[in-house]
């Protein structure tokens, strides 16, 4: 090998080691984002980093790394990361990133029919992208056992809370009227129906008083007196 090709090549080989790689850029700027999501620690967080430019050279950096983000939002599908060495041989690059989130959700494994009452049989737990989920849904099959459909489900549809009634309307329901010292029990009728957490109408069934009470559980209201 001629003399001056023994040069050009150690000098590339030089230059390499010299520099900071892209694969340490996108590791960074990847980083960085899987940091400052603030996702459910239950999610699947999936990151797809563009390519970099790979004409582009960075110089090795006697400093830390630093990367930065103005687009970071809860519930964010794309990111730029500004990744920069504000060393001695400063550089910059944005690097943009796909974000794909997905939460485990309960769905309907088969089709189902209006009115037809939960149980686990009926139901799974799988990975939904958050792209995808609209209202409030449900991780927890044991929590809508005894839930009764709204409207027809297809197999494979997201449970959320406009599709189902924990207590619907004309269900026996225990009524639970709470004081600061006192609880007390009976039983009742619902003459509206709703979610978890939603005010329904309900007929004592003793003294036929009508109050508005909260679905606290399956068949399971409250009355803060």
């Amino acid at each position: 090998m001629k003399p001056w090709a023994l040069i050009t090549l150690f000098l590339i080989s030089f230059s390499a080691k010299c520099e900071t790689s892209l694969e340490l850029i996108r590791e960074v700027a990847e980083s960085y984002t899987l940091e400052n999501l603030n996702a459910d620690p239950h999610a699947k967080v999936t990151l797809q980093t563009n390519a970099l430019d790979s004409r582009r050279h960075f110089g090795d950096c006697d400093q830390p790394i630093q990367a930065s983000s103005q687009s970071m939002k809860p519930g964010t599908r794309y990111t730029t990361v500004k990744v920069s060495c504000e060393g001695s041989s400063p550089w910059l690059v944005y690097v943009p990133i796909q974000i794909d989130i997905q939460y485990p959700v309960v769905i309907a494994t088969t089709t189902l029919a209006a009115n037809a009452v939960l149980d686990s049989s009926m139901l799974e737990v799988r990975y939904v992208s958050s792209s995808s989920l609209r209202g409030g849904h449900f991780s927890d099959i044991d929590s809508l056992a005894g839930a009764r459909l709204k409207r027809r489900l297809a197999a494979g549809q997201v449970i959320n809370q406009n599709n189902i009634c924990i207590v619907c309307r004309g269900d026996p329901v225990v009524i639970q009227a709470v004081s600061k010292n006192l609880a007390i029990r009976t039983s009742g009728t619902a003459l509206t129906g709703g979610a978890l957490g939603e005010s329904i109408r309900v007929q004592n069934t003793n003294s036929r008083r009508m109050v508005d009470a909260v679905v606290s559980a399956i068949g399971q209201v409250k009355v803060v007196m």
